[in-house]
């Protein structure tokens, strides 16, 4: 009986939620602002030796059209190398 009621209840749930987005919305549209952006890290261990990096690049962009996005970013960026030197980055872009 619990089997019946658990496959009846997942049963409703799945079938409300699956037109759970509206026929008019296509996305991003004109004027419209967002945020995007990365994250990555890496580690490599040799034999007594390590390295890592890590960079951080967030972005945000304007749509000028429902089809032109203009978009601004930031890296940030940070590598210790199997020297122990510590190599820092920055830097800037813009796309369209």
């Amino acid at each position: 009986m619990k089997k019946v009621l658990l496959c009846a209840a997942f049963a409703v749930f799945a079938l409300t939620t699956t037109n759970a987005q509206d026929e008019d919305s296509s996305g991003l549209t004109k004027s419209d602002v967002y945020m995007s952006g990365t994250v990555s890290f890496f580690h490599t261990d040799f034999n007594v030796d390590s390295s890592s990096a890590y960079t951080v690049s967030p972005a945000i962009g304007f749509m000028l059209s429902d089809k032109i996005a203009l978009e601004a970013n930031l890296a940030f960026g940070n590598q210790t190398d199997i020297l122990d030197d510590e190599l820092s980055s920055f830097g800037f872009g813009a796309g369209a």
